[in-house]
């Protein structure tokens, strides 16, 4: 059985820095297109919701682990 490995990242929409600056979307495919390059594949998103909007958004990524006789 092949073994995973997971990594969650999450992220505000909105940084909370003076002036405020709404993350685009393209930086959020620059993030994607990283963690793709180091095979990690987005398996599932979510938002946490707070007062109607949107507070955080979280990121769910796997990828397939090393097995231990391939580190050795």
């Amino acid at each position: 059985m092949q073994p995973y490995e997971y990594k969650v990242v999450k992220f505000n929409p909105i940084k909370r820095l003076i002036p405020f600056k709404i993350i685009k979307e393209d930086e959020i495919e620059d993030i994607i297109n990283q963690l793709g390059k180091l095979g990690w594949s987005l398996v599932s998103t979510s938002n946490i919701l707070q007062g109607g909007s949107t507070k955080e958004t979280i990121l769910y990524f796997s990828r397939p682990a090393k097995r231990l006789e391939e580190m050795v």
